[in-house]
């Protein structure tokens, strides 16, 4: 959104339709930090007790068991689930490991 306020004021100045000079060149840009951060291996108890309990054990497990995405794991159905097989997660068939069929 940022980038488009200075494309349509310079658009503007070409075309003629204004020739007032364009505000958005006082506008800065933050830089955005990545939040990327994978856990320790020291941490994994404590993840997975505080996971525990959750109300939502099952679905935070299955998604990291998996490796499906939040909305993926939110539109699966039970029709969608095949211990033997595996799961539809989205458009794909993600194969289910021993504990995540448990």
């Amino acid at each position: 959104m940022k980038a488009l306020v200075p494309a349509v004021f310079n658009r503007a100045n070409q075309e003629g339709i204004t020739d007032r000079p364009n505000p958005a060149v006082a506008l800065k840009c933050k830089l955005i930090q990545s939040r990327e951060r994978f856990p320790e291996p020291a941490e994994s108890p404590q993840f997975f007790a505080a996971v525990a309990d959750s109300p939502l054990a099952d679905f935070f497990l299955l998604a990291i068991l998996i490796g499906a995405r939040r909305s993926n794991v939110q539109e699966m159905r039970r029709q969608d689930i095949d211990a033997a097989g595996g799961v539809k997660a989205g458009a794909q068939i993600v194969p289910l490991k021993k504990k995540a069929k448990a």
